[in-house]
């Protein structure tokens, strides 16, 4: 009688054995496709500007960006001074604007950004010293805001200067998906 129970149910347990197996694989290969989004610890005073570190599977697709730099707002004033191109703030959110459209040109979006790696000159009009909340406020606009809640690992450098004499900000970033 009991060889006849373990009979019927034999292939009914292999089934469920068999679907196991494939619901469990197929979950384990969709985590292992996933990018995962390190946080800094939650006493940071940076926990919702930047991450400590991002994994990215290598199945994934990457784009680099070339540093961007800020365009010209201002064709009367000296394209050698910050005038002609506006304060850190103006500048910063002005260079992401401009990432925001190459990364749509190229099919993502400033979630897929992973990266990021700001470079700051000081500011003629602060004694030279670099406007990094300036920065941070314009940046704060693209990444963990409501409307765009991700944010990628960040790098903010004061650099002695940059290529361009009026500039103040360059900004380089790298996405994934």
């Amino acid at each position: 009688m009991l060889m006849k129970i373990i009979h019927r149910i034999k292939p009914i347990l292999l089934i469920l054995g068999i679907v196991t197996l494939l619901v469990t694989s197929a979950w384990r290969t969709e985590a292992a496709n996933t990018i995962v989004r390190y946080r800094l610890d939650p006493q940071s005073p940076y926990v919702n500007q930047f991450l400590e570190s991002v994994a990215v599977p290598g199945n994934k697709e990457f784009l680099f960006l070339s540093g961007m730099v800020p365009p010209v707002i201002n064709p009367n004033a000296d394209p050698n001074t910050p005038q002609a191109y506006g304060d850190t703030k103006t500048q910063t959110k002005n260079i992401l604007t401009n990432i925001q459209a190459i990364l749509k040109q190229r099919g993502y979006s400033m979630k897929d950004v992973i990266k990021v790696h700001g470079y700051l000159v000081g500011d003629p009009a602060l004694n030279g010293k670099a406007d990094f909340n300036a920065f941070q406020d314009a940046y704060a606009e693209f990444f963990g805001s409501s409307q765009q809640p991700e944010i990628p690992v960040r790098t903010r450098t004061q650099v002695t200067q940059l290529v361009g004499p009026g500039w103040l900000v360059e900004i380089e970033v790298t996405a994934a998906k």
